[in-house]
Protein backbone atom coordinates (compact mmCIF):
# COMPACT_ATOMS: atom_id res chain seq x y z
CA UNK A 1 0.00 0.00 0.00
CA UNK A 2 1.56 3.11 -1.04
CA UNK A 3 0.73 6.25 1.21
CA UNK A 4 0.12 9.30 -0.44
CA UNK A 5 1.65 12.66 0.73
CA UNK A 6 1.17 16.45 0.14
CA UNK A 7 4.02 18.44 -0.32
CA UNK A 8 4.34 21.75 1.40
CA UNK A 9 4.98 24.33 -1.04
CA UNK A 10 3.30 27.31 -2.40
CA UNK A 11 1.70 26.03 -5.67
CA UNK A 12 0.14 23.34 -3.38
CA UNK A 13 -1.13 26.32 -0.91
CA UNK A 14 -2.85 27.96 -4.16
CA UNK A 15 -4.85 24.91 -5.15
CA UNK A 16 -7.02 25.42 -1.81
CA UNK A 17 -8.39 23.30 1.16
CA UNK A 18 -7.15 20.66 2.03
CA UNK A 19 -3.37 21.69 0.52
CA UNK A 20 -3.77 25.14 1.54
CA UNK A 21 -4.29 24.04 4.98
CA UNK A 22 -1.48 21.51 5.54
CA UNK A 23 0.61 24.26 4.18
CA UNK A 24 -0.33 26.67 6.37
CA UNK A 25 0.22 24.16 9.19
CA UNK A 26 3.63 23.40 7.64
CA UNK A 27 4.65 26.37 8.41
CA UNK A 28 3.51 27.34 11.72
CA UNK A 29 5.53 23.78 12.63
CA UNK A 30 8.49 25.04 10.98
CA UNK A 31 8.48 28.49 12.28
CA UNK A 32 7.57 26.95 15.40
CA UNK A 33 10.65 24.45 15.40
CA UNK A 34 13.21 28.02 14.58
CA UNK A 35 11.40 30.19 16.82
CA UNK A 36 10.48 29.55 20.79
CA UNK A 37 10.94 29.69 24.25
CA UNK A 38 12.29 27.24 26.21
CA UNK A 39 11.48 28.25 29.82
CA UNK A 40 9.37 30.68 31.45
CA UNK A 41 10.35 34.63 31.29
CA UNK A 42 8.29 35.88 34.25
CA UNK A 43 7.55 39.23 32.84
CA UNK A 44 6.94 41.95 35.36
CA UNK A 45 7.69 45.63 35.41
CA UNK A 46 10.91 47.21 34.62
CA UNK A 47 10.83 50.71 36.08
CA UNK A 48 7.72 52.09 35.68
CA UNK A 49 7.04 52.43 31.97
CA UNK A 50 8.42 48.95 31.13
CA UNK A 51 8.20 45.29 31.01
CA UNK A 52 10.94 43.10 32.40
CA UNK A 53 11.66 39.04 32.29
CA UNK A 54 12.24 38.67 35.71
CA UNK A 55 13.66 35.54 35.12
CA UNK A 56 16.56 34.33 32.59
CA UNK A 57 15.96 31.66 30.09
CA UNK A 58 16.77 30.05 26.72
CA UNK A 59 15.13 30.44 23.76
CA UNK A 60 15.67 28.90 19.90
CA UNK A 61 15.91 31.93 17.71
CA UNK A 62 16.44 30.97 14.28
CA UNK A 63 17.01 27.28 15.19
CA UNK A 64 20.05 28.16 17.58
CA UNK A 65 19.66 27.86 21.58
CA UNK A 66 20.30 31.21 23.21
CA UNK A 67 19.82 32.39 26.22
CA UNK A 68 18.34 35.95 27.47
CA UNK A 69 19.84 37.13 31.01
CA UNK A 70 17.42 38.33 33.86
CA UNK A 71 16.13 41.88 33.94
CA UNK A 72 16.17 42.23 30.23
CA UNK A 73 13.87 45.30 29.21
CA UNK A 74 10.91 45.16 27.01
CA UNK A 75 10.70 48.88 26.09
CA UNK A 76 6.95 49.78 25.57
CA UNK A 77 7.69 53.08 23.33
CA UNK A 78 6.08 56.21 23.45
CA UNK A 79 3.45 55.94 20.13
CA UNK A 80 0.81 53.75 22.05
CA UNK A 81 -2.31 55.68 23.07
CA UNK A 82 -5.05 53.65 24.66
CA UNK A 83 -8.28 55.15 24.84
CA UNK A 84 -10.50 55.77 28.59
CA UNK A 85 -11.15 52.52 29.69
CA UNK A 86 -10.06 50.04 27.41
CA UNK A 87 -7.54 47.62 27.24
CA UNK A 88 -4.57 47.02 24.68
CA UNK A 89 -2.19 44.17 24.33
CA UNK A 90 1.34 43.58 23.16
CA UNK A 91 3.86 41.22 22.21
CA UNK A 92 6.58 40.71 23.86
CA UNK A 93 9.34 38.81 21.82
CA UNK A 94 13.29 38.63 21.21
CA UNK A 95 14.97 39.85 17.89
CA UNK A 96 17.90 37.90 16.34
CA UNK A 97 20.38 39.98 17.96
CA UNK A 98 18.67 38.81 21.54
CA UNK A 99 17.00 42.54 22.73
CA UNK A 100 13.50 42.30 23.48
CA UNK A 101 11.15 43.66 21.57
CA UNK A 102 7.68 45.15 22.43
CA UNK A 103 4.94 45.50 19.89
CA UNK A 104 1.61 46.76 20.74
CA UNK A 105 -1.38 45.78 18.98
CA UNK A 106 -3.10 48.35 16.40
CA UNK A 107 -5.94 49.26 18.13
CA UNK A 108 -7.53 49.28 21.76
CA UNK A 109 -10.93 47.37 22.95
CA UNK A 110 -13.52 46.84 25.47
CA UNK A 111 -12.30 43.47 27.10
CA UNK A 112 -8.87 41.97 27.62
CA UNK A 113 -10.04 39.01 25.76
CA UNK A 114 -10.35 40.98 23.04
CA UNK A 115 -7.26 42.95 23.09
CA UNK A 116 -5.62 39.10 23.37
CA UNK A 117 -7.36 38.23 20.18
CA UNK A 118 -5.74 41.16 18.26
CA UNK A 119 -1.72 40.51 19.31
CA UNK A 120 0.54 41.43 16.49
CA UNK A 121 2.06 38.64 14.34
CA UNK A 122 5.35 38.18 15.35
CA UNK A 123 8.08 39.31 13.29
CA UNK A 124 9.77 36.75 11.24
CA UNK A 125 13.02 36.45 12.73
CA UNK A 126 11.88 37.15 16.26
CA UNK A 127 11.27 34.56 19.26
CA UNK A 128 7.96 35.38 20.80
CA UNK A 129 8.34 35.24 24.47
CA UNK A 130 4.75 35.98 25.77
CA UNK A 131 2.78 39.13 25.71
CA UNK A 132 0.85 41.83 27.92
CA UNK A 133 -1.97 43.90 28.62
CA UNK A 134 -2.61 47.15 30.01
CA UNK A 135 -6.35 48.33 31.01
CA UNK A 136 -6.10 52.54 31.40
CA UNK A 137 -6.42 53.69 34.66
CA UNK A 138 -10.35 54.67 35.55
CA UNK A 139 -11.66 57.94 33.61
CA UNK A 140 -8.08 58.98 31.47
CA UNK A 141 -6.01 57.81 28.53
CA UNK A 142 -3.18 55.93 28.87
CA UNK A 143 -0.07 56.59 26.63
CA UNK A 144 3.34 54.51 26.85
CA UNK A 145 6.72 56.20 27.91
CA UNK A 146 4.56 58.99 29.69
CA UNK A 147 1.48 56.59 32.17
CA UNK A 148 3.39 53.78 34.28
CA UNK A 149 2.00 50.40 34.23
CA UNK A 150 0.38 48.68 36.69
CA UNK A 151 2.43 49.23 40.22
CA UNK A 152 4.51 51.97 38.58
CA UNK A 153 4.49 55.75 39.41
CA UNK A 154 4.49 58.43 36.82
CA UNK A 155 1.00 60.21 34.63
CA UNK A 156 -1.78 57.81 34.60
CA UNK A 157 -0.61 54.62 35.80
CA UNK A 158 -2.55 51.89 34.23
CA UNK A 159 -5.26 49.87 36.79
CA UNK A 160 -4.70 46.33 35.45
CA UNK A 161 -1.47 45.30 33.66
CA UNK A 162 -1.47 41.78 33.09
CA UNK A 163 2.11 39.42 31.78
CA UNK A 164 1.47 36.20 29.81
CA UNK A 165 4.64 34.28 29.94
CA UNK A 166 5.43 31.35 26.83
CA UNK A 167 4.39 30.83 23.56
CA UNK A 168 1.87 32.89 22.15
CA UNK A 169 1.42 29.70 19.64
CA UNK A 170 -2.25 29.28 20.51
CA UNK A 171 -3.14 32.27 19.22
CA UNK A 172 -0.95 32.28 16.43
CA UNK A 173 -2.83 29.34 14.91
CA UNK A 174 -6.01 30.73 15.34
CA UNK A 175 -5.36 33.76 13.27
CA UNK A 176 -3.69 31.93 10.87
CA UNK A 177 -6.29 28.41 10.50
CA UNK A 178 -8.97 30.77 11.96
CA UNK A 179 -11.43 29.32 14.80
CA UNK A 180 -12.44 26.06 15.06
Amino acid sequence: MAIRTVEASAANAAKGPPASFLWTLASLVNKFIQYHVLGAANFEISTNMDAQNGDGFDYVNGGVVKTIATDQVFDTGTTKDIAIDRWASALLSIVAAGTGLCTWCEDDYATEALAIAALPACPATDTPAGYMTVLTASGVNWKAGTDALQGGSGGDPSDDTNYYNGPVDDIVTTRELGTP
